[in-house]
């Protein structure tokens, strides 16, 4: 797999067979093109424990693993059969939850658990901007991760965000509490003035598979990575 600068070469076979492939990448890389490689990126992992590449965590199945399904359809309807496990990509929820805390979107409490924080940056702006600003990065998280198997898993990531604009509109009005906030303004914190809400997806399960396209986007959002997404501000 490649992507820009970005690449994962699959090795089938034992560690031994991967450090002499990586050698040899490194290798080409430095007498044909005069590039190298990023060492702290780069390294050689058990493709079964999974591993991150941009910004998605990949986990190739065991060829042991088989689970069982039933059949719903055709001659061999309602028989069971094994059937080998499809290779697996989701959002990597609690790298995500960290780069949220680095970027001042989340506060990280006891036992992991992570909770909205406000953006002291964000005070001076208009009440429809700090929204706006807010709704580019809900969408974008969520389009980007639409794929992911477990998209589901996503709206702990987008309710952590509602607490952190509540509670950067409370630092806006100097209001002591984000349950204040929501009173004042309601569960979609819409703006007095514009009417401009913020975006909450609506449903259950995959609800990304529908949702994260509705509504109006902000300029390039579909574009950018969740790391720049929430580096922007």
């Amino acid at each position: 797999m490649r992507y820009a600068d970005d690449f994962v070469i699959a090795v089938s076979g034992r560690t031994v067979l991967a450090r002499k492939v990586m050698a040899e990448v490194r290798d080409l890389l430095e007498r044909e093109l005069m590039l190298s490689l990023n060492e702290k990126k780069s390294g050689i992992v058990k493709a079964t424990g999974g591993f991150i590449f941009l910004n998605v965590l990949v986990r190739m199945p065991d060829p042991r693993e088989k689970k069982v399904v039933l059949i719903k359809a055709g001659p061999h309807k309602g028989h069971k059969a094994r059937v080998k496990a499809e290779v697996v990509l989701h959002a990597p929820v609690v790298a995500l939850y960290e780069r949220m805390a680095l970027r001042g979107f989340a506060k990280k409490r006891r036992r992991g658990v992570y909770t909205g924080a406000g953006l002291g940056r964000m005070v001076n702006y208009d009440h429809a901007d700090v929204l706006g600003y807010y709704n580019q990065v809900i969408r974008g998280l969520l389009n980007y991760y639409k794929f992911a198997g477990n998209v589901s898993r996503l709206i702990k990531v987008v309710r952590t965000l509602r607490e952190s604009c509540a509670l950067t509109l409370a630092l806006k009005y100097k209001v002591r509490t984000q349950a204040k906030v929501f009173k004042k303004f309601g569960a979609d914190l819409a703006c007095p003035e514009t009417q401009r809400k913020l975006y909450f997806p609506k449903g259950k399960g995959r609800y990304a598979r529908k949702l994260t396209m509705e509504g109006k986007w902000g300029p390039d959002t579909r574009l950018l990575t969740p790391e720049v997404l929430l580096r922007r501000s």
